[in-house]
């Protein structure tokens, strides 16, 4: 789960590099904002999700899912 708050920032958008992910794995990522769910590699998460709010006292809760695990 990642909960993200844009307070009064001037930045509408940032780049989060998520920790802790399996980066060969397959993730959920879907938005309690609406919008579809995104499927993504641990390793693009790992890079970074992009988050966008594009008014000030705005929020964004993503939920990610394991999908898959890496064939060993």
């Amino acid at each position: 789960m990642l909960i993200v708050f844009r307070s009064n920032s001037p930045d509408a958008e940032k780049t989060l590099p998520l920790r802790g992910l399996i980066v060969d794995a397959s993730y959920d990522a879907k938005s309690y904002n609406g919008g579809p769910t995104h499927v993504m590699s641990g390793q693009e998460l790992a890079a970074g999700l992009k988050i966008n709010l594009p008014h000030p006292e705005m929020s964004e809760i993503i939920h990610l899912k394991r999908r898959s695990l890496p064939d060993l």
